[in-house]
């Protein structure tokens, strides 16, 4: 969902489960928020209209990969 350019970026926690809610810019087909980059497919096969907006979504779950800066 696109939000508007006031709000900041979030990476917010839903209760006591491992939901989240991430508002952030989409960049490159990733979202980039807090510091950190995600990627999904969708963002560049469903939602590549929204490239350079803010966008918030809504996450079950996060999976986490660690790059190491000599390797990017």
């Amino acid at each position: 969902e696109e939000v508007g350019e006031f709000e900041t970026e979030v990476l917010e926690r839903q209760d006591d489960s491992y939901a989240y809610r991430i508002v952030g810019k989409l960049k490159n087909h990733k979202l980039h928020s807090k510091g950190f980059i995600f990627s999904e497919n969708c963002f560049e096969d469903e939602f590549s209209y929204l490239e350079g907006k803010s966008i918030s979504i809504h996450v079950n779950r996060i999976a986490v990969e660690f790059i190491s800066k000599n390797s990017v």
